[in-house]
């Protein structure tokens, strides 16, 4: 084969390729399925063929607190106790059951630690029933409108009657509290959508909770889950989501010896009203029990907040509905945050003053508190020291009518906190705490100290 015949062979082979490349069907454009959401801010993007967009986050927690310095490591600050809890088969009639410590329950004939004085009270309580008076004189035996509540309320006696009779009494002990540290971490997942709809905008948030301690004791849960619609007017919430009422919740990171604020996520249907030139007005029913009150029954909460350059400013009030069926506690609070841009860029100062009616919960989040009465200030400063180190300084104050005790409490923490990189955040903190009634009641001072590794992404 000559030179001649090779070229002759390679144009008709180049030709060849050629023409079956231009048959081929061209190759699709690549589709960016993912499309960024920059309305909605960072981290948003819209899912595929929907209108919705959607965030995902998250963060990871472990942290450390000390026992108390001012006593022994290990030394016994609670002492253990036997109790007489009452069951009936193997559940016990009372639903705190768990602290075998608290009185048993029963009915609303009183409270007891045996079942012979618990048949006893109930046994007093339909005696009591039964001769009270129908539509009567006003007489301090006139309870019910008609026969037939009459005939309700002596069944639900007798029906507890009955579980009394047919219940036993066991022994339970309730180990004795050292002073030893505590330690977890805990897992959190953020999920976000954001919806552009006719009615407005519409927003859900779910998240979800996982947690170890130091004990080995794990636990898996929710945080706040809701749905919330906004207008050019306003807000609706539904679903678990802080109080409407509560205002400033601290700004210092680990809180060793705790705080007495109000800081709660709870169920509730709210709706945020913009009156315009930054102030706002909210009405919220909410679920009673997270606070310690009637269960299926609901505070009502409302505030007024406005909102400037200088900083915020905040009114609260609730009717707390109480747990004895005996009308409503009430409580409420004003909050002042100041922006210090002046001093440093970032920093600023809030404090709070707070009062409570038989609803005490709504100075401590103690749902223990709930039909207290007393009063809190609180206080707290932030301020970044240089680019990636910041300190926080929270005070709290509270003094409470605690079973006809004046109870007084004082918690003071503090933080140092450091932030080589976006998202993470190295912190030390440091705690002292006083407490004090009008009894012979001796109590130390509390000091801790506490340490945590977090990273929020």
């Amino acid at each position: 084969m000559n030179v001649k015949t090779l070229a002759l062979a390679a144009v008709a082979a180049a030709t060849a390729t050629s023409v079956q490349a231009a048959d081929l069907p061209m190759a699709a454009e690549p589709v960016n399925y993912v499309k960024a959401c920059d309305a909605f801010g960072a981290g948003f993007f819209q899912l595929p063929g929907k209108e919705t967009c959607i965030k995902l986050g998250g963060r990871i927690r472990a942290n450390y607190v000390s026992h108390d310095f001012n006593q022994d490591l290990d030394a016994v600050i609670e002492k253990g106790k036997d109790a007489i809890v009452m069951v009936q088969g193997a559940a016990p009639i009372t639903s705190k059951s768990q602290d075998p410590t608290k009185d048993v329950a029963i009915f609303g004939a009183g409270t007891s630690t045996s079942l012979a004085t618990t048949k006893k009270a109930l046994e007093a309580e339909l005696e009591y029933r039964k001769a009270a008076v129908v539509n009567g004189s006003g007489t301090t035996a006139t309870e019910y409108a008609d026969q037939a509540a009459k005939d309700s309320a002596i069944k639900e006696v007798e029906d507890e009657l009955k579980k009394v009779e047919d219940a036993r009494e066991i022994s339970a002990k309730v180990e004795p509290k050292k002073n030893n540290y505590s330690a977890y971490t805990k897992g959190y997942l953020y999920f976000t959508s954001m919806t552009n709809t006719e009615i407005g905008t519409i927003k859900t948030y779910t998240e979800l909770t996982a947690k170890w301690d130091q004990d080995g004791n794990s636990e898996s849960g929710m945080g706040d889950v809701y749905v919330q619609i906004g207008a050019d007017y306003g807000s609706f919430l539904f679903g678990r989501e802080s109080s409407v009422f509560d205002g400033f919740t601290g700004y210092t990171w680990i809180v060793p010896v705790g705080v007495s604020l109000s800081d709660v996520s709870l169920l509730q249907a709210s709706f945020t009203a913009d009156l315009g030139n930054g102030f706002t007005a909210a009405i919220s029913a909410e679920e009673s029990s997270y606070r310690g009150g009637e269960d299926n029954g609901l505070d009502i909460v409302g505030a007024l907040k406005v909102t400037q350059g200088w900083g915020s400013f905040k009114l609260a009030a609730a009717a707390h509905n109480k747990n004895d069926d005996d009308g409503y506690g009430f409580a409420g609070g004003a909050t002042a945050v100041f922006n210090l841009d002046m001093l440093k860029e970032g920093a600023e100062v809030s404090f709070q003053a707070q009062y409570a009616d038989e609803a005490g919960a709504y100075l401590t989040s103690d749902e223990d508190d709930s039909a207290k009465s007393g009063w809190a200030l609180s206080g707290g400063f932030e301020t970044p020291l240089t680019e990636k180190l910041s300190a926080q300084l929270d005070v709290t104050h509270l003094m409470l009518d605690k079973d006809s005790k004046d109870y007084e409490k004082t918690s003071v923490n503090g933080s140092l906190v450091y932030s080589p990189v976006e998202g993470l955040g190295l912190a030390l903190a440091a705690g002292w705490s006083q407490e004090d009634d009008n009894t012979d009641k001796d109590y130390d001072d509390v000091t801790k100290v506490g340490a945590r590794v977090q990273y929020t992404f």
